[in-house]
C-alpha cells in the first residue's frame, strides 16, 4: 500500500457521511462464473479494502496455493475468518468464507464488509458480528444472483433503521492485559513493511478480545491515527495484529495453519 492510500484509508466517515453503516459483499461465489460484481462498495475505504485484501492479497495467495503440491495444499488453513481493518473511531468489518464460482473454482473466499465509526468497539461489534456472519452464510447459498442482491440490500435497510444501537460512549470492559499491550507495542514499531505478532484469544467472546486490542492500540496518540489489521481464524486459538503498509505476499498468514 503506498503511502498516499494508508493516509485515506479509514477516513471517509469522519464528516458528511457520519453515522452511517455501509454493508458491501465481494470476492467468489457460485451464481457468478468468475469474480462476482461488487456489491456495496459505496465508500473509497470499502474499495481500497478490496484492492489491498482481495486483488492484491488473496491474487496472490491464490498463485502460491496453485504452485503447492496436493499434500501441502490440503494442508492449508481454509478462509474461515473474522478481520477488523480499524483506525481511530473507523474500522471495517469483514467475515471471509470459503467459497467457489460457477465454475467450481476455489482459490478464493467470499467477502462481506461493513464500513461503521462508533466510539466503543466492543459494542459496535457484539452487534455488527452476528449480523455480518449471517449475512455471509445465506448469501453463500444462494444460487441465484438476484436473490444476493436482494439480501444485500435488505440487510442494509435493517443496519440503517438499527443504527441507533450504536452506543455513543467509549468502551469500558474491553480493557487489555499487559501481554496484549506489549505485543500491541511491539507492532507499533514499524517500518514500510507490515509488522506482526500473534496473540493467544484470552477471552471467551471474540468481540471482548478485539476490542481490548483496540483499546491497548489507543494508548498512544500516535497508534490512534494508524490503522490496524486484527485477524482471527475460527479454528484458531490467537488474533493476528499487523500494522504497517502491507504488500500483496502479506496475507499468506490468513492460509498457514501456524500463525506467523
Amino acid at each position: 500500500m503506498d503511502s498516499s492510500l494508508q493516509g485515506n484509508l479509514l477516513r471517509d466517515l469522519q464528516r458528511a457521511k457520519k453515522g452511517r453503516i455501509f454493508l458491501a459483499l465481494f470476492g467468489k461465489h457460485p451464481a457468478w462464473d468468475d469474480h462476482m460484481e461488487d456489491l456495496g462498495l459505496a465508500t473509497p475505504s470499502l474499495r481500497t479494502c478490496k484492492r489491498v485484501l482481495y486483488i492484491e492479497g488473496m491474487a496472490a495467495n491464490a498463485a502460491r496455493h496453485r504452485t503447492l503440491d496436493e499434500d501441502e495444499g490440503a494442508a492449508l488453513s481454509p478462509y474461515r475468518h473474522v478481520l477488523l481493518w480499524i483506525r481511530n473511531e473507523e474500522a471495517i468489518l469483514l467475515r471471509l468464507v470459503e467459497s467457489t464460482d460457477g465454475r467450481g473454482r476455489h482459490y478464493f473466499p467470499l467477502v462481506g464488509a461493513v464500513h461503521f465509526s462508533a466510539p466503543s468497539t466492543e459494542d459496535a461489534l457484539r452487534w455488527l458480528l452476528p449480523p455480518l456472519q449471517s449475512f455471509v452464510h445465506v448469501c453463500r447459498h444462494f444460487t441465484d444472483r438476484t436473490a444476493v442482491q436482494n439480501h444485500l440490500r435488505q440487510s442494509q435497510a435493517r443496519l440503517d433503521s438499527e443504527r441507533e444501537r450504536l452506543p455513543a460512549g467509549n468502551d469500558q470492559s474491553a480493557q487489555p492485559i499487559p501481554e496484549e499491550c506489549d505485543a500491541l507495542r511491539t507492532v507499533s514499531q514499524r517500518t514500510n513493511e507490515v509488522v506482526s505478532v500473534s496473540i493467544p484469544v484470552t477471552r471467551y467472546d471474540l468481540a471482548s478480545s478485539l476490542a481490548a486490542l483496540v483499546t491497548a492500540w489507543r494508548t498512544t496518540r500516535r497508534n490512534r491515527d494508524q490503522p490496524l489489521l486484527l485477524a482471527h481464524g475460527d479454528d484458531t486459538p490467537v488474533i493476528i495484529c499487523c500494522a504497517g503498509r502491507p504488500n500483496k505476499d502479506d496475507f499468506w498468514f490468513l492460509r498457514r495453519h501456524d500463525p506467523p
